[in-house]
């Protein structure tokens, strides 16, 4: 250890507690107003749209003779699905609904209407006298879905016979964090300059949590659900070998010494997500969706070294560098639910994606102690416009009319938020190098990816 090295240790420790009183400030960036106006309005429109018509007026109305709630495969050509894949079709013309009262008619493949109830011949749908008069349809029960029409084929009610009417989703996620952001911590003294220790280098095991989904079927076309998911915790650590004055800092919160003789980086992060979705199916594989969910991604990084310093007792000295961030992100999002197989057997297949902006209020938190000495937190916040977005491939079994096994892999991406290894360069924690400072940037990405499998329960 060099007499500069020993002065400048003992210059921190000298100075701390002025320095951080004088010095501590937490800075908040502009751009709350509009992110949030932008965010609020989206969501705003799409649930006027959704209240108003149950998104029929971004889909286009399903007029008479339309198939409507069907659970066709983009994989399985329609004529290899058989008259029970869950379709109804609507009669051609309000001239064919005659028999007001009627059990149930049958609407076969060209259209035309035969009375009694023949579930060989087609799709089946029944018949009432509705109030004020007129006739409407609907499924009839156990066999599939309908919407109730009037005399122009326009929906009138909610709560239609269903069969399920509730789905309860319950699955197990096992997740990996890809993409921890480079960052180099410690270099080599000699050769000098090779990164002796990245952040990235905390490669983390997989983690895993539960998620629970809840579905109400108002018809065989709108549905209504609600998620929940948490998984923690994202570990992962890594470490330099022992070696005297190998390594200097790359400036930790303002530090840079280079009497280091060993490092590590520990990460440790977690996420939760609740939304609650508007759903609509159409006559094609493709399930509609969109609305309000949030999201909440929380993530520290501890840095700890040791370094030997000759003139204290003990002789080995450390120090420890703690970033943590917050993010949480409220907002819109839209998606859809796509069936690729499904030919009427026990096994289907399907794919989501779901996507939204969203405002995130982002916080980061630096707390570093120096020389034994602690030196914070320091603390700071900003408002961001963020992106997240949800992509999955699920297979199911049908084990029986109540029960199906679940499998699939998902990938969730966030972006436009904080992370801890963006915030050590504009955090400044180092007393001897001016007052302290910190800053909070929200220029990160986060990607999880994994597998999931659980158990679905109909009724």
């Amino acid at each position: 250890m060099n007499a500069w090295l020993d002065r400048g240790r003992g210059a921190v420790r000298a100075g701390r507690t002025g320095g951080l009183i004088g010095g501590f400030r937490s800075r908040r960036q502009g751009g709350r107003g509009l992110c949030g106006a932008v965010g609020l309005a989206w969501l705003a429109l799409v649930t006027a749209t959704a209240g108003a018509q149950g998104f029929d007026e971004l889909l286009g109305p399903t007029g008479p003779g339309e198939p409507v709630g069907g659970d066709a495969s983009i994989m399985v050509p329609a004529d290899d699905v058989g008259a029970d894949d869950g379709a109804v079709v609507l009669p051609p013309s309000a001239d064919e609904i005659s028999d007001e009262g009627a059990e149930a008619v049958v609407v076969d493949g060209s259209g035309g209407i035969t009375e009694g109830f023949a579930a060989g011949m087609g799709r089946i749908v029944g018949v009432w006298p509705m109030t004020g008069g007129g006739s409407g349809w609907f499924p009839a029960s156990g066999i599939g879905g309908g919407e109730v029409i009037d005399s122009t084929g326009v929906v009138n009610g909610w709560f239609l016979p269903t069969d399920p009417r509730w789905q309860v989703q319950v699955d197990a996620l096992m997740l990996w964090q890809s993409n921890l952001n480079s960052r180099p911590l410690f270099v080599e003294t000699a050769p000098a300059g090779r990164t002796a220790l990245d952040a990235n280098q905390a490669l983390n095991d997989v983690a895993v949590g539960p998620r629970v989904g809840v579905l109400m079927n108002l018809d065989p076309v709108y549905a209504i659900e609600g998620n929940y998911f948490t998984v923690r915790s994202f570990s992962g650590e890594q470490s330099t070998p022992h070696t005297q004055g190998g390594y200097q800092q790359v400036n930790l919160a303002g530090y840079n010494f280079a009497d280091i003789n060993w490092g590590q980086v520990i990460s440790r992060g977690q996420i939760q997500s609740a939304e609650l979705n508007w759903r609509r199916r159409t006559c094609g594989p493709i399930t509609w969706l969109a609305g309000f969910r949030w999201v909440e991604w929380n993530q520290t990084l501890t840095i700890n070294d040791q370094y030997t310093d000759t003139t204290a007792t003990p002789p080995v000295g450390t120090d420890q560098f703690v970033t943590g961030v917050a993010n949480d992100l409220y907002g819109g999002q839209a998606g859809m639910d796509v069936v690729l197989w499904n030919d009427g057997g026990p096994v289907k297949l399907s794919a989501v994606g779901k996507a939204g902006v969203f405002y995130n209020t982002a916080l980061q938190r630096t707390t570093v102690t120096f020389a034994g000495a602690p030196v914070g937190p320091l603390a700071a916040a900003a408002d961001q416009t963020s992106f997240f977005g949800e992509l999955g491939i699920l297979g199911t079994v049908r084990l029986n009319k109540w029960w199906s096994w679940r499998a699939g892999y998902n990938f969730f991406w966030l972006s436009g938020v904080a992370v801890p290894s963006d915030q050590l360069s504009i955090t400044n924690a180092n007393l001897s190098a001016g007052p302290a400072s910190v800053l909070v940037n929200t220029n990160g990405s986060v990607l999880l990816n994994g597998a999931s499998t659980g158990l679905e329960a109909r009724w």
